[in-house]
């Protein structure tokens, strides 16, 4: 048997039990200090023929009249709710040989049957087999066994972190959980998978124009009720940016993206290449994986139009030559007239010009991101301190319900398998 790290309560020498009313003529045939295949919540039903070599750790519900030093009873099939009198020397359960996903919701001296359905990380073999559960899953490959060391200690901080928010936010409909960024800090979170670097000062960029509020077009125009999402139709194929801080290229090429199907009825299928503005965009890009800003990567398309992507394929950041890249091969399809810069606007704003035009592209921030498995990310939990450090894509919202209205985010990388976009809250 081996014990929990954390015993319930101080050992003391003398066994804690009530014996049964009557004592059996039939010993236990198992000692019940050798653990059983089945879990020691559920009980056998009828007394064995042998000796048990020590007290159960099961009290009967009831006393009897002359206690033996070591009586055979039969437990009752649910631990008692009430505490022993007298603390035992052996453990109050057996635990499993195998880790669960879901530990119990009860306190470790009341072991249930059944899962629990709040995840809690306690045990070193149980963080350990999760831990190589999500490196098998993301093909995740380290250098060196210190590094694997390191990123498993970040790992059970991660653990602890998840549980704390999901028990904060338990009611919000929202949930965190483990993905691939759960070997990381929030340091190494932000430089892999982040890159807003907003510049100082307001310095118009050629081609671009201001718009206060919401275009003149929408000016007497109301939010409606509705759920308005534009997954598919001006939109192309999820990307994912890899472990290189380039959102704001990502972002901003798929805003092109969208517009170019908006008002040139371009296919969905058609991407644009982001490598493309990562090794030629001089200025604009100077920092590649470092970060920038999505309007520079707007102009850099207004002086030299993009290519498919599939002839300037993604490398995962810059590879510092471009002159051998762009050839006739590979021809120009999509040139930016002109970019409008929404500023002075609330979300009433930008909702009357997604539900009325359709995907914008924004600048977020998305620190707690890292552990978020779904469900709606609130104001509250979201952390926002004024600073931004993520471009996205908003493609669509659901204002349904205007006390429950939310923003539908494109996952312009993979957070978690199988989803196109994250939900977060609107807050006006």
């Amino acid at each position: 048997m081996r014990p929990t790290s954390t015993p319930s309560r101080p050992p003391t020498n003398q066994p804690t039990y009530s014996p049964t009313g009557q004592p059996t003529g039939q010993p236990s045939r198992r000692p019940s200090g050798q653990p059983s295949s089945q879990p020691t919540a559920i009980p056998t039903d009828q007394p064995s023929g042998e000796p048990s070599g020590q007290p159960s750790s099961h009290p009967s519900s009831q006393p009897s009249g002359q206690p033996s030093k070591y009586p055979s009873y039969q437990p009752s099939s649910q631990p008692s709710s009430q505490p022993s009198g007298q603390p035992s020397t052996q453990p109050s359960y057996q635990p499993s040989s195998n880790p669960t996903f879901q530990p119990s919701s009860q306190p470790s001296g009341h072991p249930s049957s059944q899962p629990s359905s709040r995840p809690s990380w306690r045990t070193n073999e149980n963080n350990l087999f999760l831990f190589h559960s999500v490196r098998k899953r993301n093909a995740i490959v380290f250098n060196s066994s210190e590094e694997k060391y390191l990123a498993f200690i970040q790992f059970e901080k991660n653990l602890n972190k998840i549980h704390t928010l999901n028990s904060n936010y338990e009611t919000d409909y929202l949930r965190f959980g483990i993905n691939r960024f759960a070997i990381f800090n929030v340091s190494t979170f932000r430089a892999n998978y982040f890159g807003v670097v907003v510049p100082k000062g307001e310095k118009k960029l050629e081609g671009s124009d201001i718009i206060q509020g919401r275009p003149a077009s929408l000016a007497n125009v109301n939010i409606q009720n509705i759920k308005v999402d534009w997954t598919g139709i001006y939109t192309t194929p999820i990307k994912n940016q890899g472990r290189c801080g380039c959102c704001y290229v990502f972002s901003a090429i798929s805003q092109i993206e969208s517009d170019a199907m908006r008002l040139n009825h371009t296919s969905p299928l058609l991407q644009l290449s982001p490598q493309q503005p990562l090794d030629c965009g001089g200025p604009a890009t100077a920092l590649g994986c470092g970060g920038g800003f999505p309007l520079n990567i707007y102009a850099y398309a207004r002086r030299s139009g993009l290519v498919r992507s599939a002839l300037y394929p993604y490398q995962g950041g810059p590879t510092g030559s471009c002159s051998s890249s762009l050839t006739p091969t590979a021809p120009v399809i999509v040139s930016v007239l002109k970019f409008y810069v929404f500023q002075q606007h609330n979300e009433i704003d930008v909702a009357v010009y997604i539900q009325n035009v359709g995907p914008l592209a924004a600048i977020v921030y998305a620190d707690k991101w890292q552990h978020y498995v779904g469900g709606i990310m609130t104001a509250t939990a979201c952390g926002y301190t004024t600073k931004v450090n993520h471009a996205v894509q908003i493609v669509g919202i659901d204002y349904s319900n205007a006390a429950q209205a939310y923003w539908i985010v494109s996952r312009l990388m993979p957070f978690t398998r199988g989803r196109s976009a994250d939900l977060i809250s609107l807050t006006t």
